[in-house]
């Protein structure tokens, strides 16, 4: 009945189609990831800055990361179905067919993967399409075999972070990797406040992401220690040589400031807890680049 109806053709609307592949590609989140790509790259970049290579990293970014979030959802139609916030999508919601889908997904890869190896080399276009191959081929299918999947999904999701530095140095450095951590840790209690917040949703459609299989103390206790590892990495710019004591200081505060909030989550285990530590993630990875970069300058 579903593949029936993903048949239907859609009525056309330029306004409505071209918010169909906003919501397709996930836009605003495509715009996020790429935004810690392009803050490395400031954070990396020599002085003065190649102001064309920066516009192509963000141009070639953008248009890898709208085709692995297209991915995601043509592999999720079924699954999209059964939870509010996703069954109005343009798949599920029958606005759009799956090979359309496909053509924008494959399309946008291509030219980003094009755009970076012709503008930045091979290394930041071959970590790129190792970012959709992972987000789309691993962590998709992973999403309803355990948890485990966040681990995996952390990976790609981090990989921006190694794709700015190497486009603004040629190759992967201490630095690089360093950044490159401290998003994959960053990202474990981020996803894991979004899946305390949405878990009817998520059990509806079979993902199976929370520790534990719902939220709880021992699903909070691991919250927390794994949040709490941010405060000693927070040295690591330090002793790699990217950032001062007074930077390094102000790193520590806030990665202290996002383990009280994910020891609030332990404490209360509540809603409002675990929103709160969404949003504290929400700032958390801004200001740790914020900080570094204006440490770059004084």
């Amino acid at each position: 009945m579903i593949e029936q109806n993903l048949l239907k053709k859609p009525a056309f609307s330029l306004a409505q189609k071209l918010s169909d592949y906003k919501q397709l590609g996930k836009l605003r989140l495509s715009l996020v990831v790429v935004l810690s790509a392009a803050m490395v790259f400031l954070i990396a970049a020599p002085l003065p800055l190649a102001w064309p290579a920066f516009v192509w990293l963000v141009c070639g970014g953008l248009l890898i990361t709208l085709g692995a979030n297209s991915i995601n959802e043509i592999l999720e139609i079924r699954y999209d179905l059964y939870m509010a916030r996703t069954a109005s999508r343009p798949l599920p919601g029958q606005r759009m067919r799956v090979a359309e889908a496909w053509g924008f997904a494959l399309l946008t890869t291509a030219l980003g993967t094009g755009l970076l190896w012709v503008a930045l080399g091979m290394l930041p276009a071959l970590l790129g399409l190792a970012s959709v191959l992972l987000y789309a081929f691993v962590y998709t299918p992973a999403k309803r075999m355990g948890p485990v999947a966040v681990f995996v999904g952390a990976i790609p999701g981090a990989l921006p972070a190694l794709i700015g530095w190497v486009a603004a140095t040629g190759g992967l450095g201490a630095g690089g990797w360093v950044l490159f951590a401290i998003q994959v840790v960053w990202q474990l209690p981020h996803f894991w406040s979004i899946a305390w917040l949405a878990h009817e949703d998520y059990s509806r459609a079979g993902f199976r992401l929370m520790l534990y299989g719902a939220p709880g103390r021992k699903a909070a206790m691991n919250v927390l220690l794994l949040t709490a590892l941010l405060v000693p990495m927070s040295l690591l710019p330090l002793v790699y040589g990217m950032a001062g004591l007074g930077a390094t200081v102000l790193i520590s505060g806030f990665s202290a400031l996002y383990t009280l909030q994910a020891l609030n989550l332990l404490l209360r285990q509540s809603r409002a807890a675990a929103l709160g530590l969404m949003f504290g993630s929400f700032f958390y990875l801004p200001l740790v680049h914020l900080v570094l970069l204006v440490d770059k300058f004084i």
